[in-house]
């Protein structure tokens, strides 16, 4: 190779340079394939971007047409309508319902009189005969007074008439019960879910 005379060195170099671009062309063949794939993957990855976008917009729409169908309920207002009202009118009423016991009571006792001593007692029968039948002595005389009311007014509520005989809700609708087995009166269901008297 020292001897090596300058025809063997341009040809040794002509054969470097021939193989150093040989090398170069394949390096850029294959970078060319490699931009032509990355090229191709944005490109299908756009179409993927615009279809998906595209079926995004149609799922949205779909929800907004679904939200205006569907009524969206206010849950507070409808637990204090159906839950919180009905359940502070119950206890109201008997709240009213416990004073009204507790200022009249439920029946009246006789007068005992003096103690005696009892040999032999029943208490059942002792217990019996003291009670006295409140109910035959002013039931005729409530009763006619709630019918005089609704004679009078036409109609009432059997609240409004609780209220104006000093009784509770529920005696009032016993009352009209009877006061409608004798054909005296109607009994209807007012708006506000109250019973309603109506003279005939």
């Amino acid at each position: 190779m020292i001897f090596d005379s300058k025809d063997d060195k341009v040809n040794r170099l002509k054969k470097d340079v021939h193989d150093m671009e040989r090398r170069v062309e394949s390096s850029l063949q294959k970078m060319n394939e490699t931009i032509k794939t990355l090229n191709d993957i944005i490109l299908r990855l756009q179409r993927e971007n615009v279809q998906l976008r595209s079926e995004r917009d149609f799922l949205v729409e779909r929800h907004k047409k679904m939200l205006k169908r569907v009524p969206v309920p206010d849950l507070a207002a409808e637990i204090n309508e159906k839950l919180v009202k009905p359940a502070a009118g119950k206890i109201r009423e008997n709240a009213e319902f416990v004073q009204l016991l507790a200022k009249e009571g439920f029946v009246e006792l006789k007068d005992q009189g003096p103690k005696r001593q009892a040999v032999a007692r029943d208490p059942v029968s002792e217990l019996k005969s003291t009670i006295i039948d409140v109910s035959s002595r002013s039931h005729g005389k409530s009763i006619d007074s709630l019918f005089e009311i609704v004679s009078r007014a036409g109609k009432i509520r059997a609240d409004d008439a609780a209220r104006r005989l000093n009784v509770h809700e529920v005696q009032i609708e016993e009352w009209a019960k009877i006061l409608e087995d004798h054909e005296m009166v109607t009994l209807k269901k007012s708006p506000m879910g109250k019973m309603e008297i109506v003279k005939i």
